[in-house]
Formats: structure tokens, sequence, C-alpha cells
């Protein structure tokens, strides 16, 4: 899933279980590098049939900010 809102953005993963395989292990280390915050948490059941109905499984959260700080 991916939200945006403003400035910021989210490129979020919900999954089972937390699991790399060799081929996304790359992309997860960019991500995790140019993330702004990485949030990683339980999985929250909000319903069937929306994106974090897994009652036991964990969600990962790549966030990130569209502008740039100005340096004093």
């Amino acid at each position: 899933m991916i939200y945006t809102e403003d400035m910021t953005g989210c490129i979020s993963f919900v999954s089972e279980e937390l699991t790399c395989y060799p081929d996304s292990k790359e992309i997860l280390i960019q991500l995790c590098n140019a993330a702004d915050e990485i949030h990683i948490a339980p999985s929250v059941d909000a319903g069937e049939g929306r994106s974090t109905d897994i009652d036991t499984g964990v969600r990962i959260e790549f966030w990130f900010d569209f502008f740039q700080q100005a340096e004093i």
C-alpha cells in the first residue's frame, strides 16, 4: 500500500511473518537507506477486506518527507 498526504508519503507492507527473500533483500536495503522513518509493528485488524486484515501479522512502514529542510 502506498499512502501520500501533503509533503509526506508512506510505503506499507503487511505480512504474516518477517521474511526477507534474496531477490527482495536489495529493495528492502534501498528502502531502509532512503526512508526518513521506519515503523515496524504488529498488524492491526481493521476489518475484513481491508489491507491490514491480518490477525497475526506484522506491518512495516517506510516514511518519506518530500521536502528539503534548510540548513541554518
